[in-house]
């Protein structure tokens, strides 16, 4: 925001997808679920309330992570021209956006009627209505985003190295985009704790806490992961300009004391031999 505020960079697409996936990622992780808690040892209402808890996390994490990766392929509609490569942009873009609503759409209506989402546990069986396997569900979705995290890093290093630019400034370049490899590591451990999960559990919400970590972890690392651009911005107009600037000063004051001693010892030193030509009386 600041970096848009001060008009280091124009406000675009990207800032809009990310906005409203930080807010989303926000309610995401301060959502109090229970998880972690022995399950048996909660009241009625509060197994309810977890439930009811994890409803709504499913749909956010889908939202949000379908909102941080379209943030990220419209930056890199902005960065690279080629007409083939954003081709294959926008082809991501359509399959990110589809995957997205898809499976929001299906965690939003995953019980009919949909209360039974979070009172499903209270029926015994003899609820009226059904609800679909949506632990499925999520191990499917889980591993497409694997997958689309490792093909959104390999989409911009495959015109990083095409460029013609000095090597240094290339690396630094391609460090950048890089960085993303944290999200997909993140994603890929969720992923290994969403298998585990799907084996089935006697109790949720203690099996379920190192998944609602990680997934925690996944969403605050993917947000991050699409400001980068505007942080190194931020770092150079204003961080280092300003090291830079202290620095100029700094050598500037040194370079103004380093005369006056100078003069100093010039005048000393005229002095004396002043006084040392002198006829002694």
């Amino acid at each position: 925001m600041a970096i848009k505020a001060t008009r280091v960079s124009t406000w675009g697409a990207d800032d809009t997808f990310i906005l409203i996936a930080y807010v989303s990622e926000v309610l995401y992780v301060s959502g109090e679920n229970g998880a972690g808690r022995d399950m048996w040892k909660l009241t009625p209402n509060q197994i309810t309330n977890y439930f009811m808890s994890v409803y709504i996390g499913q749909v956010l994490y889908t939202f949000t992570i379908c909102l941080v990766k379209a943030s990220i392929l419209f930056m890199y509609l902005r960065i690279f021209p080629g007409e083939t490569f954003r081709a294959v942009l926008w082809g991501t873009q359509a399959f990110n956006a589809a995957v997205g609503i898809s499976v929001t759409i299906v965690g939003v209506f995953q019980c009919h009627p949909i209360h039974l989402a979070w009172t499903v546990w209270r029926q015994d069986g003899q609820s009226q209505g059904w609800c679909m396997n949506y632990i499925l569900i999520g191990v499917i979705h889980g591993g497409v985003q694997v997958a689309l995290d490792v093909w959104m890093l390999i989409l911009p290093a495959s015109q990083v190295l095409g460029l013609n630019m000095r090597w240094k400034k290339k690396c630094a370049v391609f460090f950048m985009f890089s960085l993303g490899i944290f999200l997909t590591a993140a994603s890929a451990v969720r992923f290994g704790f969403l298998l585990k999960y799907q084996e089935g559990t006697h109790n949720f919400t203690t099996d379920s806490y190192p998944l609602a970590v990680w997934s925690n972890i996944e969403l605050s690392v993917a947000v991050f992961t699409a400001c980068i651009p505007s942080i190194r911005k931020f770092l150079v107009r204003f961080v280092f300009k300003s090291l830079g600037e202290t620095t100029n000063v700094q050598l500037d004051q040194g370079q103004d004391r380093s005369s006056r001693s100078t003069s100093k010892r010039s005048i000393r030193h005229a002095a004396d031999s002043v006084e040392d030509s002198s006829p002694r009386l």
